[in-house]
């Protein structure tokens, strides 16, 4: 379904500690929506380091505004993704997780203090340990900033191998490609 082989799924599961559905179990359609925006990073050569370090912020981020609260899911942090909304209309939606915050994300101002639900009590406030989910939200903004860009740059070359492709490996008449070739910003 994702176009990968289960060895390449595996490691992108290890390397971002995921939940592991079992057999009896399997994946949620929010799960493989979350795979899928993964393998399209990593397709656009965004690194695996990276895009942990994105997730890692995101499940920190919803951890402060109580989400994980919600639900007693092991993949609560994956819910959200995949409800059929357009993310690029959405300034108020995290990258990978797809979870709607309710305030944009470079927002000045956010209701944290909510809470949904049981959790083991922490000896110390997040705020008294130094956490905000306002310099959580400047991290990750600095990060999703940074594969904006990388994105940006890897788009043509990406555009140009597949038309490449297109071209040499289906023999398709280059007539039918004049019109599609993408443009080179080279």
């Amino acid at each position: 379904m994702l176009g990968r082989d289960t060895l390449y799924v595996g490691n992108l599961q290890r390397v971002l500690k995921l939940h592991v559905p079992g057999k009896t179990e399997g994946y949620s359609q929010a799960y493989l929506v979350f795979l899928e925006k993964v393998i399209a990073l990593r397709a656009l050569h965004i690194s695996q380091e990276t895009i942990k370090a994105v997730f890692d912020i995101e499940k920190k981020c919803l951890r402060l505004l109580h989400v994980d609260t919600l639900t007693d899911s092991p993949t609560w942090y994956l819910d959200a993704c995949g409800n059929g909304e357009k993310e690029s209309d959405a300034a108020d939606r995290l990258l990978l997780t797809g979870y709607r915050l309710g305030f944009p994300v470079d927002a000045q101002t956010v209701q944290h203090t909510l809470d949904f639900g049981d959790r083991a009590p922490e000896l110390f406030d997040g705020e008294e340990m130094g956490e905000d989910v306002r310099r959580v939200l400047a991290r990750y903004l600095d990060l999703v900033g940074g594969i904006r860009k990388r994105v940006e740059r890897e788009k043509p070359v990406l555009e140009n191998a597949l038309y490449w492709a297109g071209r040499v490996f289906l023999r398709v008449p280059s007539d039918a490609h004049r019109s599609a070739r993408p443009r080179s910003s080279v």
